[in-house]
């Protein structure tokens, strides 16, 4: 009975030695597959993730968060991602192969291709648009690139209950032409080049100019310039509506956003996917569906000098399109010289906002990317060397903003 009894406790001991070694990986928080150990947390974003879907799903359709992070001092600088909750209320699990819209951080992929296209001087920044549609939108023609890009062209945002009257109206396929010649009609907001306004507008305007420049659809130039040279396999362009282009294999892995109706002036959760609804009203501003692995690749291949991936763009473009104006209101989009800092804590460059953050004492580059019923936050931080993509089914914004702020911490906590 002795030499038993010894044989158990001898395995018995074997078996926490190899998890105190090892460590034992969550089943909820699914990982990488080039990772096969979770890294150690100083604070626990999954936990984080999980409450926050939990205490959320019924009020406001919260069912899955994605979350990409990496940085030196970090899982030995490799990328890590963690997959919380399910892609839709049906319960397919958030994994590596989820895709999601990008929304309105579509305009990054546009914008690196303005800025190779300025550096094949086929264009300038400083260029109005009389040079490139000179019998068209007269009353566009002064303002210039430039003033598209970093959001001071005046040029009014789409307001989408002047496109949208009903819920069959989301099905409905917009044609770029119509949106602009409509958009077209209303005044300019301001002067341009005196304000600064967020304005998709000015996205949609510069991708019609792209595509006139080339001769090439902006799907081709994205693919070509972009996707291709960093063998980014899991972007797809989503003209109509995604449940009808995304490849057949590729359809499970959609994750769903969810449609608040108004009642009585509340928007209230009303358990319907968007996935079915049209991006076209939008078009290449909100076009773009990708995988948030992929898209951290794309961000450190855009912002980290020191990438060993290949560069987008050549120092002098990316510091151009790192010069920040201040979008903060009533500042009357002034140049911040020395970029954002403590003092000035929100600034635009050309397509990208940068934020002071307060925990890293440091700025940092975002692209919030809006759509219906999902919000994404895109950012590197270049103090750290550190990138994230965070992906939330909801387009409630404090929902979104509670998982943005725990994030911040988190990358404040490991990556410092």
């Amino acid at each position: 009975m002795i030499p038993n009894l010894l044989k158990y406790l001898k395995k018995i001991f074997c078996i926490q030695i190899i998890y105190f070694v090892f460590g034992c990986t969550d089943s909820s928080s699914k990982q990488s597959p080039s990772i096969k150990f979770k890294p150690k947390e100083i604070f626990s974003i999954q936990a984080r993730n999980e409450n926050l879907i939990k205490l959320n799903t019924k009020e406001v359709g919260i069912t899955g968060v994605l979350t990409t992070v990496q940085c030196p001092k970090f899982n030995k600088g490799e990328a890590f991602t963690y997959f919380s909750g399910t892609q839709n209320l049906e319960g397919a699990f958030v994994s590596e192969k989820s895709l999601f819209q990008m929304g309105t951080s579509s305009k990054l992929l546009l914008t690196v291709i303005a800025l190779q296209l300025e550096e094949e001087e086929r264009l300038s920044l400083n260029d109005e648009i009389s040079k490139f549609l000179p019998d068209i939108f007269p009353n566009w023609q002064n303002i210039t690139l430039r003033q598209l890009l970093n959001n001071t062209s005046g040029i009014p945002p789409i307001e989408m209950k002047k496109y949208i009257n009903s819920i069959n109206d989301f099905k409905k396929e917009f044609i770029i032409e119509h949106i602009l010649k409509i958009q077209h009609e209303m005044p300019l907001n301001f002067k341009s080049g005196l304000k600064w306004e967020n304005s998709d507008t000015n996205i949609l305007l510069t991708s019609y100019i792209i595509e006139k420049i080339t001769s090439h659809k902006i799907k081709f130039e994205i693919e070509n310039r972009i996707l291709n040279p960093l063998n980014l396999s899991r972007f797809f362009y989503i003209h109509h509506v995604p449940d009808n282009e995304i490849p057949a294999h590729e359809k499970n892995n959609i994750i769903h956003g969810y449609f608040y109706s108004e009642e009585n002036g509340f928007k209230k959760f009303n358990k319907m996917s968007t996935h079915h609804f049209s991006v076209s009203l939008y078009n290449a501003a909100a076009a773009w569906t990708a995988n948030s692995i992929e898209l951290n690749s794309f961000i450190r291949s855009l912002f980290n000098k020191n990438s060993n991936n290949k560069s987008l763009l050549k120092e002098k473009k990316l510091n151009e399109m790192l010069s920040f104006i201040d979008n903060r209101e009533g500042q009357g989009a002034t140049t911040l010289p020395e970029g954002v800092n403590k003092e000035n804590k929100s600034g635009y460059g050309v397509g990208v906002k940068a934020i002071y953050n307060d925990l890293l004492e440091a700025p940092q580059y975002l692209s919030e990317g809006k759509s219906l019923g999902m919000t994404s936050y895109i950012s590197y931080i270049p103090s750290l060397n550190a990138s994230y993509v965070l992906v939330v089914n909801s387009s409630h914004m404090g929902v979104s903003e509670e998982a943005h702020t725990n994030l911040k911490k988190f990358v404040h906590l490991q990556c410092l």
